[in-house]
């Protein structure tokens, strides 16, 4: 916690906007990088000049072992906006990687509809040159029965000549 002066002590309005305690505060907290703990300790002596030594800010409580500054550093930024970046490349081949394996899966759609366009044109074919055999087949056997018919019937006109059984 910081407060504007020791406890028991005044503290200055200033003749400024604002008290010397405000005007050193928004002065060090704002400086890129600066470890809060440097910023109250520049807010402090900058007050303690300022007021002739009459005011004295005060800081109590406890803070831990990592920097904490309130405006991040030119290099914080720069590595923030490199890690923006990075993220942001990092989408961009995704994406990309994203479309390519949709391309390639609309490709291997097509190739399989190809591919069963392929097969059917291949089975109707063979379901055609399969009826078409069974017709010749068809053909040949009644061919083969007329054949056989013809034969008979000349046997058995053949044996009545013989027999000399009427017509």
């Amino acid at each position: 916690m910081r407060v504007a002066a020791v406890p028991a002590t005044k503290t200055e309005d200033g003749g400024g906007e604002n008290s010397p305690f405000a005007t050193a505060l928004v002065k060090h907290l704002s400086v890129p990088g600066l470890d809060i703990r440097l910023a109250f300790g520049r807010v402090r002596d900058e007050v303690l000049k300022r007021s002739r030594t009459r005011q004295e800010p005060f800081i109590y409580g406890s803070l831990g072992g990592e920097s904490i500054s309130l405006v991040p550093a030119a290099s914080q930024e720069r590595e923030a906006a490199q890690r923006r970046d990075e993220e942001a490349n990092r989408l961009k081949a995704e994406e990309a990687a994203r479309k390519l394996a949709e391309r390639e899966a609309a490709k291997r759609r097509e190739e399989e509809a190809k591919g069963l366009k392929v097969e059917e044109a291949a089975r109707k074919l063979a379901e055609r040159e399969a009826a078409q055999r069974r017709e010749e087949q068809a053909k040949r056997l009644k061919a083969e029965e007329a054949v056989r018919a013809a034969t008979e019937r000349e046997a058995a006109r053949k044996r009545e000549e013989q027999h000399g059984w009427p017509n």
